[in-house]
């Protein structure tokens, strides 16, 4: 199961996560506009151009695909926000479990 944010409001949470702990001070529009000059480093290559890039979904989840293949399922963790019984069921359905129980 991969559960994927809107990339935008996980960037945004992201800086100021880092804003918090004194990591980041200079202003979002201008960590952005730093990190989309050279946004698909690989993960961990370089720390400080994280906000952007972990919201580049397809690269991250074709990793998955590539080893669990139709055994990964994507949900989107807005529409557990908005509907939690209703998504509940799905990854249970999904599961191969009683999505009554859900």
């Amino acid at each position: 199961m991969i559960a994927l944010r809107d990339p935008v409001e996980r960037a945004y949470s992201s800086y100021w996560h880092d804003v918090k702990f004194g990591i980041e001070t200079r202003p979002f529009a201008e960590v952005v506009d730093e990190q989309l000059d050279d946004s698909r480093l690989p993960v961990g290559s370089d720390p400080d151009k994280k906000h952007v890039y972990l919201g580049f979904y397809s690269q991250h989840v074709a990793r998955f695909l590539d080893v669990f293949g139709d055994a990964t399922r994507v949900g989107f963790l807005e529409d557990l926000h908005a509907d939690p019984v209703s998504e509940a069921a799905s990854i249970f359905e999904f599961l191969g479990v009683d999505p009554d129980v859900a």
